[in-house]
């Protein structure tokens, strides 16, 4: 007797599927939400509203970029990103988000992504390593952002669009590759001395096209001042940028305070 195994067929009726697709290669699977426990998604649930370091890896951290029905996130070790991987649940947001993933693939690997690669059916999980990946060699990637990738496909399945109760934390991502949980003293909102004194200077304010809020503090005059590059603030930047219409692929400089826009006076 043949064992049961997932099909393509099974999963167009059953919500505890997920269509996954390997970017680089094509190479497709159905995981189940059996593979992943609660108990792992109930720890990644608030990261997953604004991203920062996971508890537990060696210094892994998440960006994201929210749109409705869909999300885009990268797995970074320190300041080097690693993975991006897009979760689609809508057909809307399956729209929104492709064209990021082609874009992101032209981008690191010259060549256009091909279109027979997008998964023809809901829910759908993309994944796509990048190149700057082999610069890592203290440890076997591969396992854990591929059991990461999972849990945080189905923490976004199963929160969907659902709104915010109450602005996520704040964080200084720093130049350096740091993430760096930051409160402000009166427990609301920063006042702009202490924006100025993380960005070390007079502050502007990005405001990526985020339905979740969430908004970049930066040193105004950092490229006058030569600061380095923010390669994490740089690509969530990139992410955020409007659903159809070209990255934002200005570079961050400096220190950088990534917050909630109600946290701002």
């Amino acid at each position: 007797m043949q064992p049961n195994t997932p099909t393509e067929q099974d999963n167009k009726t059953d919500p505890q599927r997920l269509q996954h697709f390997n970017v680089n290669t094509g190479e497709k699977r159905l995981l189940l939400r059996s593979e992943v426990s609660d108990e792992e998604l109930d720890r990644l649930r608030p990261l997953s509203v604004i991203g920062g370091p996971i508890a537990g890896t060696p210094d892994l951290m998440l960006s994201l970029m929210r749109v409705q029905g869909a999300v885009l996130f990268t797995l970074w070790q320190g300041c080097i990103p690693m993975e991006t991987c897009g979760v689609a649940w809508t057909a809307a947001g399956a729209e929104a988000i492709w064209p990021r993933m082609v874009e992101l693939h032209q981008h690191l690997f010259g060549e256009p992504l091909p279109a027979a690669r997008k998964p023809a059916k809901l829910p759908w999980l993309g994944a796509m390593i990048w190149p700057s990946i082999l610069e890592l060699e203290t440890w076997e990637a591969g396992p854990l952002l591929d059991k990461l990738q999972k849990e945080l496909a189905w923490v976004y399945l199963e929160t969907g669009d659902s709104p915010i109760q109450s602005p996520p934390g704040a964080k200084l991502l720093t130049a350096s590759g740091q993430s760096i949980p930051v409160a402000p003293k009166n427990g609301a909102v920063f006042s702009v001395a202490e924006l100025e004194s993380m960005v070390k200077g007079s502050i502007e304010i990005a405001l990526p096209d985020n339905p979740r809020g969430a908004v970049l503090v930066v040193n105004k005059d950092a490229k006058l001042r030569n600061l380095p590059l923010n390669k994490l603030a740089t690509e969530m930047r990139r992410q955020s940028s409007p659903p159809g219409g070209p990255p934002n692929s200005n570079p961050m400089l400096g220190d950088v305070v990534l917050c909630h826009i109600s946290q701002l006076r």
